[in-house]
């Protein structure tokens, strides 16, 4: 029935999400964020979901699923999936400018060992990766790529190509060259230093990146030539 439908079992392997201009975050529940959805094959899934903006909708055309993400209160769908395999995944309700590219997969794993081993190695992070590697993760994931392209073409926010080592002018009349202090500050007091010709928009991630974390980011933006 449709009560059924919309009602998660009682034993159900939980993943929280959240949707913001135009990027998917699937948190798992060791604390792991990534920008796609990974599930065992065969076992109850429940997505618990919330946006950051704006309405979306979280479709996956091959589960035949479909659910509103609605700014400040929670939705839930839940499925079962029983083939392995990547599915598209992708907002059904449009959110802007770049709504057609809030695309992503799921994928599928064939048994439960498999998904604990995924997951393992993604949340080892900076073991398997080298920093520059584990920093364009977190460029992806934590949705700076929609605010900062590697171009050179400025969207809400500057590019990261060639930022490393530039002179940033502010809003107040001061400048700085962007070395590694600068783009720490930038993350965690984003309001304190806002480049002119842009808007303070961008949030903190204090509290959501480690030392480590912020680190690997560093180094991707100084790979960005």
């Amino acid at each position: 029935s449709y009560l059924d439908m919309r009602t998660p079992p009682a034993a159900s392997y939980e993943i929280s999400v959240v949707a913001k201009k135009w990027v998917w975050a699937f948190k798992y529940p060791n604390g792991w964020i990534e920008s796609e959805l990974h599930i065992p094959k065969g076992e109850n899934v429940t997505l618990t979901m919330a946006s950051d903006d704006v309405l979306h909708s979280l479709w996956i055309p091959a589960f035949r699923t479909k659910m509103d993400v609605v700014p400040g209160r929670y939705t839930q769908q839940w499925f079962n999936a029983t083939q392995a395999g990547t599915f598209p995944l992708m907002c059904a309700e449009y959110c802007g400018q770049k709504h057609s590219e809030m695309i992503t997969n799921v994928v599928v794993h064939e048994t439960r060992g498999d998904f604990d081993k995924w997951l393992q190695n993604a949340s080892d992070i900076h073991k398997n990766k080298t920093p520059v590697e584990a920093g364009e993760y977190f460029y992806k994931s934590r949705g700076c790529i929609q605010c900062h392209s590697l171009d050179g073409v400025p969207k809400n926010g500057p590019s990261f190509k060639g930022l490393f080592d530039s002179e940033r002018k502010f809003t107040d009349g001061t400048s700085r060259i962007a070395d590694a202090n600068y783009i720490r500050q930038s993350i965690l007091e984003p309001q304190s230093q806002i480049v002119t010709g842009f808007r303070p928009i961008m949030p903190t991630f204090k509290g959501q990146l480690t030392d480590e974390d912020i680190t690997a980011i560093i180094a991707f933006i100084k790979a960005q030539k």
